[in-house]
């Protein structure tokens, strides 16, 4: 599944990646459209952001919380992030 802002994809296992995470205040969003596929909130297993830039991370600090899924980005964009 690909939209605005971010990609999604679910794996073998039925774990299900979040590929960038779009602008703040997304997360609400994000997780509408995981829900109209079937997948809940607990399926998230990784977040993984593309590069430093807000359009890209803008949501991944509250979808980690919402999720508990782990935040993955380059160690370059890493401080951009924080």
């Amino acid at each position: 599944m690909i939209s605005r802002g971010s990609s999604r994809g679910k794996g073998s296992s039925g774990s299900f990646p979040e590929v960038d995470t779009g602008n703040p205040g997304r997360p609400d969003r994000i997780l509408a459209r995981l829900a109209e596929c079937g997948v809940a909130p607990g399926d998230m297993r990784l977040i993984l952001l593309t590069h430093g830039h807000v359009d890209h991370f803008g949501s991944a600090a509250e979808l980690c919380e919402r999720t508990g899924a782990p935040v993955a980005i380059h160690a370059l964009d890493a401080e951009a992030v924080r």
